[in-house]
């Protein structure tokens, strides 16, 4: 099953991280939502651990603005840039995520608490089914044995499955209440065994105005013995370089 984890934690790569319903941070109470009438810069940093300690790194830019909306608040914004590094063998992953399109991904509409309103969160079925039929796509003309082939697919279907409608987004993303907290999370593996996935977030959050200053959260998972790490990273700031 090596093989397999190898080709899986590749493929990793284009589906969405909701696939490990990392947890999100109740908003901090003692500040008031009050975010700025300018255009800021949202970035979002993803680095995933591969074999042989490489990594596959991706860093998305929007510039957005947040504005009052009804009771709640409306995010518009739009991709400025985006860059993978990842080692020769994932060139074509890379690339199939350097061309992702964001399109659908804005406006994304807050609570009068500055949370992300959970219907925004889903991303659009035939997405996924994208998502999940490009990586059978990969599996099935990978050079694994039948038996292997027949493991990666019910153990892609297993973590596919548990992303359909989970929040690739924290929902308290642009109000994160400042500290540190862990969650271990079980999941029951094809074979029977289990494994776990940790993760772990430190947030900063603006003590005059609740809003988001940065973010990092990092999902251990140990599958079977085979063990990766991502750490996701999410900054505001009023700067485009």
């Amino acid at each position: 099953m090596k093989r397999a984890a190898i080709l899986l934690a590749g493929v990793a790569a284009v589906m969405p991280a909701a696939m490990l319903n990392a947890q999100t941070i109740a908003p901090a109470d003692t500040a008031q939502f009050t975010p700025p009438d300018t255009e800021l810069v949202l970035t979002r940093t993803i680095h995933r651990s591969l074999t042989g300690g490489k990594e596959l790194l991706t860093r998305r830019r929007y510039a957005v603005r947040i504005v009052a909306d009804g009771l709640g608040y409306r995010v518009d914004g739009q991709l400025i840039d985006c860059a993978v590094e990842a080692p020769p063998a994932l060139h074509a992953i890379a690339e199939l995520e350097r061309k992702r399109s964001d399109d659908g991904l804005f406006p994304i509409r807050l609570d009068a608490a500055g949370r992300i309103v959970e219907s925004t969160l889903a991303r659009p079925a035939d997405v996924h089914g994208h998502g999940v039929a490009l990586v059978a796509e990969r599996v099935s003309h990978s050079p694994l044995s039948l038996p292997e082939k027949a493991q990666a697919a019910t153990f892609l279907t297993t973590i596919a499955g548990r992303g359909a409608t989970g929040a690739e987004w924290p929902r308290d993303l642009f109000r994160p209440a400042s500290g540190r907290r862990s969650e271990v999370k079980r999941l029951a593996l094809p074979d029977g065994s289990e494994g776990t996935v940790t993760v772990s977030t430190a947030a900063r959050a603006s003590t005059t105005s609740g809003l988001l200053e940065a973010i990092e959260r990092v999902v251990v998972s140990d599958l079977g013995g085979d063990r990766r790490e991502t750490r996701e990273e999410w900054s505001l700031s009023t700067e485009r370089s």
